[in-house]
């Protein structure tokens, strides 16, 4: 049996899973941090295989992010127990569109592009200039649209005004059924994600499914605020690779004027 020093640099590497036959104490640990409780022997097992699914699938990952084969790293958190269709039926609940048209493959369109009276910088970060939203979490309910929807009207008044006004994403979850939305379940990013650069191939850019904030660009990345805590992603932010339209992040951009 490894000791307690062999083990950690056997499986751990920089903070990250590198192997994945990990003893049964890791499942109670994962259960203990996360508060999960299954209703039944029949569905704990069912989320404890799913949980090694993504183990294996966070190893290889990580061991490939070390070498440089992957800019960004995985990591078990709270969603370590869902499969690729538990999670989205959760948790990617806008409202499903049309598979958007590549304009690329239209030549008799032509892009909008609006004037602007100022020049762009490179590299802006709202964050460095006060924006701190609070971190929230969305939960179990697929309200990502009234988080993105309260968030984008919040920094619109801060950027007029100066002040910092708390907007409330369950009041537009509760009173938007009559505009076309649908409570937690759902109005018109990857789960297991623990830093670096977003850069995912298979990231579908034409079916939108998920709203976040866009709080930030550098030439080589988009920063974007999600609802899923601050154990999720870099603080609960993520930075998405630019100029690839990963995610189809510049597809359905929206704004709020004031």
């Amino acid at each position: 049996m490894e000791n307690g020093a062999n083990y950690v640099a056997s499986h751990v590497l920089d903070g990250l899973i590198i192997r994945d036959d990990l003893p049964d104490w890791h499942w109670d640990e994962f259960k203990s941090i996360h508060n999960k409780l299954y209703t039944s022997l029949e569905h704990e097992f069912d989320a404890l295989s799913k949980w090694r699914d993504n183990l294996r699938r966070v190893a290889r990952h990580n061991r490939d992010y070390l070498i440089g084969k992957q800019s960004y790293s995985l990591n078990l958190n709270r969603f370590g127990d869902l499969d690729v269709q538990d999670y989205f039926s959760k948790f990617l609940k806008l409202f499903h569109t049309f598979p958007l048209f590549d304009p690329a493959e239209d030549h008799h369109r032509t892009a909008y592009r609006r004037s602007l009276h100022h020049s762009v910088p490179k590299n802006f970060d709202w964050r460095s200039h006060g924006f701190r939203p609070r971190l929230e979490e969305q939960h179990d309910c697929g309200a990502c649209y009234a988080f993105a929807v309260a968030h984008a009207m919040q920094a619109q008044l801060y950027k007029k005004h100066g002040y910092w006004g708390e907007l409330s994403p369950q009041q537009i979850v509760d009173c938007s059924y009559k505009d076309g939305n649908a409570g937690c379940d759902g109005g018109s990013l990857r789960a297991a994600l623990r830093s670096g650069i977003y850069d995912d191939l298979f990231c579908n850019p034409w079916q939108m499914n998920h709203a976040m904030l866009l709080v930030g660009c550098t030439p080589e990345y988009w920063i974007l605020l999600n609802w899923w805590g601050r154990n999720w992603g870099e603080d609960g932010y993520i930075r998405i690779r630019r100029g690839l339209n990963r995610c189809g992040v510049t597809n359905m951009a929206t704004y709020v004027e004031l």
